[in-house]
């Protein structure tokens, strides 16, 4: 019985993260586009976009890790670089993210416990807003989950260490974050079961390749982190570095200094950037444990959390509060685990920015497994009455709100969030390649979000086409574009628009954003339309 209802557990996770995500979300956004097409270029050819042999850092993705890219590639060799080669890797883990619950809590409790886990993570928010874009966060997660699982396996079976190992070196290599939060968990988990680990380090050819092949990767990712691409990236979004922070502490405590007029070591001690920037740090931490981003609202961009609902359904809190005086005394180690996986995650994510679905995705284990405990808990309660009372009341809430979030997540925002995917950019670029053949010129403005990357992506040019373009752009006119062919992409001054296409020697089709109907003199350019994806059109035969 319980085998089938793992079974049926996983084909619920698969329906949920596969289910036309193809289409919905209804185009890819930039990092997609790089993804894609990064993995389509090096399955053609061996060379990324910007024409690096087999690179460990993407530098379209903004120093992306390697690892997300490379296992696209399979896939986007047989599919072209499509939606449905970006997105499959991300919806796979999340299915694996669901059956290593089940395997993980099943250590420690009965088949009963799992289950719950196994079918909270099915239907969990964050679960499937996350399996259903090219996040690499989610492959982080499941290989970070597999190294859980093969550390808690390799207690019994030393040869498990080395699965743990590679995976934790992987999920090192997909996302940022990971590399600062494995090295934490792997310590507090040691800390743990020294005695037992302790024996495992005596089986040399086990614990040696292991240390090595974590030392390997822990070094190689805070070596992109402070190479060109990474350490550019990283100095622009940390707290303790990037110039939006700078500017704004630094203004806040110009103004204290003047207002309060204090002796200067005072001033120097109490008002400075460090502790200013310290102070913006543990908010961000502390964000990642509000009710409003758990169970309220969540993330508050639409691409990590298109159900505008929080990350857990609220019913959860419920089932924690279960769970914590339950461990505690069955459970002592586990939930002092439990505790600081759940304290640690968001260090990271913390230096960087407020409460964010893919730099703490970490967090969706712990407090999963939490709430499976706690229903366990509610299940064994001794009186009838309450038992029933208020597992009916659980399953009533989580109905509910799974309701709600199927709604918007699979009817709602398709439409409401387009925007958020660059859907014009897809538009733009499916129009232009039928009407290429009319026209000299077609000109895409670059002025409409991603429309670089989305060319190529959508039409499946050549790799080597796009490398050559990415090494140097063509000219038209003292302007730079992208060219391929009559195509032209590129972005041109508002007050240029008019002669630029009037010095055109032939026909020439014009896409860009709808707030180029506003320029001066546009309508002496010839026929001018607007799309109904907030595009206009300005064609002259």
């Amino acid at each position: 019985m319980n085998k089938f209802l793992l079974i049926g557990i996983i084909f619920l996770a698969i329906i949920l993260r596969f289910i036309n995500i193809d289409s919905n979300p209804k185009a890819m956004y930039g990092d997609e586009l790089t993804l894609a097409f990064d993995a389509y270029s090096i399955s053609q050819t061996g060379y990324d976009q910007k024409g690096e042999k087999l690179p460990l850092v993407f530098q379209l993705g903004g120093a992306r890790p390697p690892v997300y890219v490379y296992a696209t590639i399979p896939l986007a060799s047989i599919l072209g670089p499509t939606a449905l080669a970006a997105r499959t890797v991300s919806a796979l883990s999340g299915i694996g993210i669901v059956i290593l619950l089940y395997f993980i809590v099943i250590e420690f409790f009965g088949k009963k416990t799992a289950l719950f886990a196994s079918f909270l993570g099915a239907i969990s928010p964050w679960g499937i807003s996350i399996s259903r874009g090219s996040f690499e966060t989610n492959l982080a997660l499941f290989l970070a989950l597999l190294g859980i699982f093969g550390l808690l396996k390799s207690l019994k079976r030393p040869i498990w260490l080395l699965v743990a190992g590679f995976s934790f070196a992987l999920s090192m290599q997909t996302y940022a974050t990971y590399r600062l939060t494995i090295p934490l968990i792997l310590t507090v988990f040691i800390i743990l079961n020294f005695q037992k680990f302790k024996k495992i380090t005596e089986n040399r050819l086990i614990f040696i390749p292991t240390a090595l092949i974590l030392l390997a990767s822990l070094l190689l990712g805070l070596y992109l982190m402070v190479s060109i691409g990474g350490r550019d990236r990283f100095s622009n979004i940390n707290v303790f570095q990037s110039d939006q922070t700078e500017a704004t502490t630094t203004q806040k405590i110009s103004v204290e200094r003047e207002k309060i007029n204090l002796p200067k070591f005072i001033e120097t001690i109490f008002h400075n950037k460090y502790m200013e920037k310290t102070g913006i740090f543990f908010q961000n931490y502390l964000d990642n444990f509000t009710g409003q981003f758990l169970f309220l609202t969540g993330d508050s961009n639409p691409r990590h959390n298109p159900s505008g609902m929080g990350e857990f359904y609220w019913i959860s809190l419920i089932l924690i509060i279960f769970a914590l005086p339950a461990l505690k005394k069955s459970h002592p180690k586990l939930l002092i685990t439990l505790t600081s996986w759940i304290l640690l995650t968001p260090i990271a994510s913390s230096l960087v920015g407020e409460a964010h679905a893919l730099r703490s995705s970490f967090l969706l284990p712990p407090i999963l497994i939490l709430s499976a405990i706690g229903f366990s808990k509610i299940w064994e309660l001794k009186a009838i009455i309450w038992r029933k009372t208020i597992i009916g009341l659980v399953i009533f809430a989580i109905s509910i709100q799974f309701i709600y979030f199927y709604e918007r997540v699979y009817i709602v925002a398709p439409q409401l969030y387009e925007e958020f995917w660059s859907y014009s950019a897809k538009q733009a670029s499916q129009i232009a390649n039928e009407e290429r053949g009319n026209f000299d010129y077609i000109i895409l403005s670059n002025d409409i979000p991603n429309m670089e990357y989305a060319y190529p992506t959508y039409n499946k040019l050549d790799p080597r086409l796009v490398m050559e373009q990415n090494r140097t752009k063509s000219e038209l006119n003292q302007y730079s574009f992208f060219k391929y062919e009559n195509v032209y992409i590129g972005s041109l001054p508002k007050g240029a628009l008019v002669s630029f296409l009037s010095s055109l020697p032939g026909s020439y089709f014009y896409l860009s954003p709808l707030e180029d109907k506003n320029v001066a003199n546009i309508f002496q350019l010839g026929k001018v339309t607007e799309d109904p994806d907030g595009l206009i059109i300005i064609q002259k035969e």
